[in-house]
């Protein structure tokens, strides 16, 4: 893609605000005059307001849906959703009038509100469980929802507010919870009953994006390579450790292993091999209990306690153990061997080496296949002036984009304004190469 094509993108995002120095002297770069860059901006910034009208005052109503011209479109409630992410959820729920119930709020005063409206559907955040609710939506039958981060999230945590441009949303379960089918899983069933060339094209497409610029579900850290450890000629194996009361693992791994269990095992199924053991950050940094030490297995293998990539701690080892994290999954994208010690999403399906039974997983789909159902087809993205009409393609180059420093809002901007099939390798690389060229 040309300067002109980066042009044409930028001249297409008319309606936001942008307010970095950085972003205006893109916009010369691409063509526009430094004047207009108040009209243009990647990614609207939701503040935290709610709407209020008589009868709703049990919840918070945020979304433009709850305006005059959205007035009779139905209503969902959302249970346990952080105040500060609502008005961006209700982005993704743009067909609806999102009602979040008030944190606190009694059920018999939620319930009295129903004289106003039937709800379309209870979605729950995660495994947020209020029995009394979703026992009345069994009853009611009124379906229940669960919803969670996509695996393409951000450039940032969550736990640092940065908001989300994925969004998984479950009809039936949740992908972490192999107890029950989840949308997910049914999608990853039929995939191989219902594939077509485009879809399967897009996935290789997707993941060829993702290896070259080291995308991960966060993307932090930094692009350090393994210089640290000494060299070696031997292969290199990769222990993930996770948050061990995690409820990845708690719902995921029928069998109880600590972080320092799988690293005996892979030492110990590995002799000849160097094994590298990653704590999981929010262990290491005193944010999440710890239930293993990671100095009682110091003697066996190398631990890593730096900010390193992850999309460049993939690429140097040859093979990952892990219990349930989606980290794994990130490996296989990049031709890694795994092995899962519970049964995340992408278990039970022929390639990874599985050490926990999944009898209800018996298709075999190919990577892409099993890539298109989760990152394409079960996903919501939600990205610049596109909103949720966004498509993977899109979040992939805001990404790839932002963790290269261009700023998020220009980021979105600019992906929001191409065509999906347009962006590939070259075109995000050549973007890339013109914003990165604007002095700091």
């Amino acid at each position: 893609m040309k300067n002109v094509g980066i042009k044409k993108a930028a001249l297409q995002m008319s309606r936001y605000v942008l307010a970095s120095k950085q972003v205006q002297r893109a916009l010369k770069l691409l063509g526009l005059p430094a004047s207009r860059a108040n009209e243009v901006s990647g990614i609207p910034k939701p503040a935290d307001t709610s709407l209020s009208f008589p009868g709703y005052e049990a919840f918070a109503l945020h979304g433009e849906a709850w305006q005059a011209a959205g007035e009779q479109k139905p209503i969902i409630l959302m249970f346990g959703v952080h105040p500060w992410k609502r008005d961006v959820l209700a982005r993704y729920f743009s067909d609806f009038r999102v009602a979040y119930v008030r944190t606190n709020t009694s059920w018999t005063k939620v319930q009295t509100s129903f004289c106003q409206f039937t709800p379309q559907a209870f979605v729950f955040w995660g495994m947020t469980e209020i029995r009394a609710a979703k026992n009345y939506a069994i009853k009611s039958s009124i379906p229940l929802w669960r919803v969670e981060d996509g695996f393409l999230r951000s450039v940032g945590l969550g736990a640092q507010h940065v908001l989300p441009l994925s969004l998984a949303v479950d009809t039936t379960g949740i992908y972490f919870d192999p107890s029950r089918p989840s949308t997910l899983e049914t999608l990853i069933s039929e995939i191989g009953v219902t594939e077509n060339a485009t879809l399967i094209e897009r996935a290789r497409r997707c993941m060829s994006m993702i290896s070259a610029f080291g995308l991960s579900k966060y993307n932090v850290g930094q692009d350090v390579p393994l210089k640290r450890l000494p060299p070696s000629d031997r292969r290199r194996v990769l222990v993930v450790g996770q948050v061990e009361d995690d409820a990845s693992i708690v719902m995921g791994c029928a069998a109880r292993y600590t972080n320092n269990d799988i690293v005996r095992i892979t030492q110990k199924e590995n002799p000849e091999a160097e094994v590298i053991y990653r704590p999981h950050p929010d262990v290491l940094g005193g944010h999440r209990k710890e239930f293993s030490n990671p100095r009682d297995v110091a003697n066996i293998c190398t631990i890593l306690s730096g900010d390193y990539d992850l999309g460049s701690l993939l690429d140097s080892v040859d093979h990952v153990y892990t219990i349930t994290s989606l980290l794994g999954f990130e490996a296989l994208i990049r031709r890694k061997k795994v092995t899962v010690f519970g049964a995340p999403f992408y278990s039970g399906w022929g390639l990874t080496d599985d050490r926990q039974p999944t009898p209800r997983r018996t298709r075999k789909p190919s990577l892409d296949e099993l890539f298109a159902a989760a990152y394409i087809l079960y996903p919501r993205y939600c990205v610049g002036s596109l909103g949720s009409s966004a498509e993977i393609e899109h979040a992939i180059m805001s990404l790839a984009l932002e963790k290269n420093g261009v700023p998020r809002e220009l980021a979105e901007g600019v992906s929001s304004a191409l065509p999906a099939e347009a962006i590939n390798v070259d075109c995000v690389s050549q973007t890339l190469e013109g914003l990165k060229s604007i002095p700091s």
